[in-house]
């Protein structure tokens, strides 16, 4: 593809679509929230993002949603707080 041709535009605003999709769905401050970096940033995310890519039809901002990041099931961490009686 060159530069500014109606297809690498394309391209571009389609990975866009999805990379705004998942940011709206995963940004927040990583001291409180688990933020799938890792996962996101790895190739086989991004060829699994892109599998419903069509170069002939524009996309929909509204239908695009965010990937799915299988989550483990098992417990991580506890958290325990102790209030001491005075």
């Amino acid at each position: 593809m060159k530069f500014q041709t109606a297809a690498s535009v394309q391209l571009m605003t389609e990975v866009e679509r999805r990379a705004f999709a998942d940011r709206a769905e995963f940004l927040g401050d990583p001291d409180f929230v688990k933020v799938p970096v890792k996962t996101l940033t790895s190739d086989a995310y991004l060829i699994e993002r892109m599998k419903d890519y069509d170069s002939t039809k524009a996309g929909n901002s509204k239908t695009t949603k965010a990937g799915l990041i299988a989550e483990s099931e098992e417990t991580t961490h506890f958290s325990v707080q102790i209030i001491k009686a005075m």
